[in-house]
């Protein structure tokens, strides 16, 4: 019978008051007897304990990223409640850490605000507490709330993947949804009164952001990084969760794990495991990717000429531009670009304004 023990220092026992019941870890259903608190295999039949290997919950300083104990930290939050210890023909031992699914819970609603990235407005409707789909959520609303959604669809220009045009029908069907119809959906009410739009379709709510910052990233800190496996410099990010989040060139949400404010350089970033996590554990990484989305579609995109520039360098244009302008007062400028010189030079501070004009 083999177990497994940790470099824990002090020692984890099982009652803190018996320094000899040092914790160990044993197969499933085996134990060693310790002050009562259990009891063990016998000997007889399964060998005495031998120990097979032990798991450094913490390492020294320089190999510090990546540890056991930092990640059990941060395990639950991802939904990752089993560990799992493989050991090769060598003897040696590997570990990580593995998300399991939990038998569902009984169906419940909650009210949210619910939005679909690139239809403009928020819906509020309920959502089911106990499922997703690959983390979209999957909600109903009340029949007028279903026709405004129905009269939005039907008014926009460009609909998002998935979406598709919808008519509300009063009768109560053992389907709900019935996409049958000519590419229109087809939503009766169900036994709730409660229409069940959109099953499927890209559903967040920004009630259901898990806490943390959202900022433009300001760039590594960390030696041995790979750049390219962090957000670009500027990049809208969210921190939070014990991970950095960011939109990749797919604009698809990445994380990456972060320990005591750094990174583990064996630990690149990627998707979260949809289907395998806590269904609260995946709204929350579906709503961060639309906040993300929201804020870089909120940010304005430079076009033509300003698109070979960066944001810095066109503040620093336009100030050279200005100054120059107003204090030469260009006969060659149209009667517009005095009138944006003046506009920027009035919002120079004084310091900064090198000539007067006569």
């Amino acid at each position: 019978m083999f177990y497994l023990s940790t470099n824990a220092i002090p020692a984890l026992l099982v009652d803190a008051f018996d320094p000899s019941s040092v914790q160990r870890v044993y197969a499933l259903g085996h134990s060693h007897h310790s002050s009562g608190t259990s009891y063990p295999a016998p000997e007889d039949r399964y060998g005495p304990p031998t120990l097979l290997g032990a798991l450094p919950l913490r390492t020294d300083r320089q190999k510090l990223f990546g540890a056991l104990l930092d990640q059990l930290g941060t395990a639950a939050r991802h939904g990752r409640d089993w560990l799992v210890v493989t050991l090769d023909p060598a003897g040696h031992l590997d570990w990580y850490l593995h998300p399991t699914p939990h038998p569902a819970p009984a169906a419940e609603w909650r009210t949210v605000r619910l939005e679909l990235f690139g239809l403009p407005g928020v819906w509020p409707g309920q959502i089911v507490t106990n499922d997703t789909h690959l983390g979209w959520l999957r909600p109903r609303f009340t029949r007028p709330v279903a026709e405004q959604l129905a009269a939005a669809i039907t008014a926009a220009t460009w609909l998002p993947h998935l979406v598709t045009p919808i008519q509300l029908t009063p009768d109560l069907t053992s389907d709900p949804a019935d996409t049958s119809h000519n590419g229109i959906e087809v939503v009766g009410p169900d036994p709730d009164g409660f229409y069940r739009v959109g099953d499927g379709w890209h559903w967040a709510s920004l009630d259901l952001l898990p806490n943390g910052i959202l900022a433009p990233y300001t760039g590594p800190h960390q030696p041995g990084i790979v750049p390219a496996e962090l957000p670009a410099p500027g990049q809208d990010a969210f921190t939070g969760l014990g991970c950095l989040m960011w939109l990749d060139d797919q604009h698809v949400l990445v994380l990456r794990q972060t320990y005591d404010g750094g990174f583990d350089p064996t630990d690149p970033p990627q998707p979260p495991e949809y289907g395998g996590l806590d269904p609260d554990a995946e709204w929350a990484f579906r709503a961060v990717e639309h906040a993300l989305r929201n804020a870089t579609t909120a940010r304005p995109t430079y076009t033509g000429l300003a698109a070979a520039f960066t944001p810095e360098e066109i503040e620093a244009l336009i100030i050279t531009a200005a100054d120059a302008a107003v204090g030469a007062g260009l006969d060659s400028l149209s009667r517009r670009q005095l009138e944006l010189a003046h506009r920027a030079y009035a919002l120079l501070p004084r310091r900064q304004r090198r000539h007067r004009r006569h």
